[in-house]
């Protein structure tokens, strides 16, 4: 019952008291003595409704700061991200088909001649190398994939574009650093590029190392 309709009931109540005989009028006390304990009880069952629902809110809260250990939603949400990073340094790494595609659309209208070379010592460049050189051969590249075992200075990403001059790259190693951004691949800028031509190898115009990653 509403506060209006109870001040409404309670108006008519004293307004027929006022014309009724004794023995009524003490009636109509009663009846209005059982509307109010009526209305008591319920607003104190909302009361009580409002006090649990507050309680286990809190007691959720509690919860939610025990396990977290006292840190805060954007402490929490850093501590879930760097877990997740690391667990993906683990993971042995893949170029997706989304991946190619992207890289594939970020080399149209460019192509060259690009080395994509793997550490033998690195388990998952294989893989990771031949998704690199289906999205390259895919827009148009000449792809050549050496082997090598060790680099004296190996990207911290496991990735290095090698560039004659990283300060000042060419349009074709620009090209690759694009195109890589742009799959969201991660790695490294690095200087060491062959340049020098080989007899049956057409002269490199781009070069990615693949090497193991260099876990925190």
């Amino acid at each position: 019952m509403e506060p209006n309709e109870i001040a409404q009931t309670l108006w008519t109540l004293i307004d027929t008291a006022l014309s009724a005989p004794v023995p009524f009028i003490t009636a109509i006390i009663f009846f209005g003595w059982l509307v109010w304990l009526a209305v008591r009880r319920e607003y104190s069952t909302r009361l009580n409704n409002t006090e649990s629902k507050l309680e286990l809110s809190n007691a959720r809260i509690a919860d939610y700061e025990r396990k977290l250990s006292g840190a805060s939603p954007d402490e929490a949400s850093a501590r879930i991200e760097n877990l997740e990073a690391q667990l993906e340094k683990l993971m042995p790494r893949r170029v997706t088909a989304e991946q190619r595609e992207k890289i594939r659309i970020a080399l149209n209208g460019t192509s060259g001649n690009i080395s994509i070379g793997s550490d033998m010592a690195c388990a998952d460049a294989p893989a990771f190398s031949a998704g690199l050189t289906s999205a390259f051969r895919n827009a148009g590249w000449h792809v050549e994939n050496p082997s090598f075992m060790g680099l004296s200075n190996p990207p911290t990403s496991g990735v290095g574009v090698r560039c004659a001059d990283p300060g000042n790259p060419s349009d074709l190693e620009a090209a690759t650093i694009k195109a890589l951004h742009a799959g969201g691949v991660h790695f490294d800028v690095q200087p060491g590029r062959d340049i020098s031509r080989h007899t049956a190898i057409p002269a490199t115009d781009a070069q990615i190392v693949i090497t193991p990653r260099v876990l925190d």
